[in-house]
């Protein structure tokens, strides 16, 4: 008689266990239970929490076993598996040349008059990286590309385009309106005739002076009272 016997043998079971710091991010496995017949597939997902990024999977005494996220291994043994995060380092946006000009707009910051006799119109200063010139200006002949300064003859509103260059190359422009103080003198212009317009010839008498009849005039009138009391003698003698 041939007996028959069954022997059923029981795979071996491990345990795996996921942790992480749940201020950076979380854990899961394909398992809820986390138990696993020897030789089957374990999946381990991390997922990182706002500002942070993954780094890698370690085991109980620190050591990186892998940077694959999601990190696919045999279960073989009791594992441990921690996820490790960093904080992103978040490098913090230039502005636009735009935005450089709208901050010189925002605070005034250029210059609105030219008092007279001021030989240079001085730009802003702009972050390093940055250029500021001056591309245009109507009319021309009172404020140079470079800024040289031409007193006019009388107050003059110029209008200068002034640029923001990033280091890109990317542009921003616009007017701005500044007054420049002039000399302000008054012209002495020769009159005109109002019959023909033409120039109205100067009276050479207007530039002759008064003669001086200070001393002749105080001999006349010595000489005159010097008369009359003469007469006066003359006709008390015939009385007497």
């Amino acid at each position: 008689m041939k007996v028959v016997v069954k022997v059923t043998v029981e795979n071996k079971k491990y345990t795996v266990a996921v942790e992480s710091d749940q201020n950076m991010g979380t854990v899961k496995m394909n398992k809820e239970d986390g138990i696993y017949e020897e030789g089957s597939n374990v999946t381990v997902t991390a997922k990182a929490n706002k500002g942070y990024e993954f780094v890698n999977w370690t085991d109980e005494n620190g050591r990186e076993v892998s940077t694959s996220n999601p990190y696919t291994f045999e279960a073989t043994t009791n594992t441990t598996l921690k996820a490790n995060f960093k904080k992103v380092e978040v490098t913090p946006a230039k502005p636009s040349s735009q935005d450089i000009l709208d901050d010189l707009l925002a605070g005034n910051k250029v210059q609105s008059v030219v008092s007279k006799g001021q030989t240079q119109f001085v730009l802003p200063e702009v972050p390093e990286g940055y250029s500021i010139t001056i591309t245009k200006v109507s009319p021309e002949g009172i404020i140079s590309l470079d800024g040289k300064v031409t007193t006019p003859k009388k107050d003059t509103d110029v209008i200068v385009t002034i640029t923001v260059t990033d280091a890109e190359g990317k542009t921003a422009s616009h007017d701005f309106t500044i007054k420049v103080i002039g000399l302000n003198e008054v012209d002495k212009e020769t009159p005109k005739d109002p019959e023909t317009g033409k120039d109205t010839p100067k009276d050479p008498t207007q530039d002759k002076k008064p003669a001086k009849t200070g001393d002749a005039t105080s001999i006349a009138s010595w000489i005159s009272m010097m008369t009359v009391a003469g007469a006066m003698l003359l006709k008390r003698k015939k009385r007497s």
